[in-house]
């Protein structure tokens, strides 16, 4: 991700805080890193695990590939941007990133009521893909 934070500074407009730029490539790249590490074990050839009892064995929907992310979420993130793509910025923004609201309509450029509805509707929506409703 510092590498990435290296090769866009020159994107950095100063239009907001460096922080919120810098939290929207962190999420971007950590999305990006996500789906190329689905698409690898996707490849990957299945290898016979030991058995196992199942009560030893980690969740895999809430297990992360990149440290600190649970997978359920960023699969949630990533259908709700293929159905709803004006949803995810204020979502990702709130929630993940924390921003707060000030910093969101700054960064989206869009009312502070548009803000709140789409975060609503974002959290509505992904809510019944969760295996746990933290949001």
């Amino acid at each position: 991700m510092l590498l990435q934070v290296a090769r866009n500074i020159h994107r950095f407009e100063g239009r907001s805080r460096f922080s919120t730029w810098l939290h929207t490539v962190v999420a971007n790249c950590s999305r990006q890193k996500y789906r190329e590490l689905k698409r690898r074990s996707a490849e990957q050839p299945t290898v016979p695990e030991a058995p196992s009892a199942p009560e030893n064995r980690p969740d895999p929907r809430t297990t992360s590939v990149i440290a600190g992310s649970r997978v359920d979420l960023l699969e949630a993130i990533e259908r709700l941007e293929q159905e709803s793509p004006h949803l995810v910025a204020p979502l990702v923004y709130r929630d993940l990133c924390q921003m707060d609201y000030a910093e969101i309509v700054d960064r989206l450029g869009i009312p502070l009521g548009t803000v709140k509805s789409r975060l609503h509707h974002a959290r509505r929506n992904i809510r019944p893909w969760l295996t746990s409703h933290e949001l």
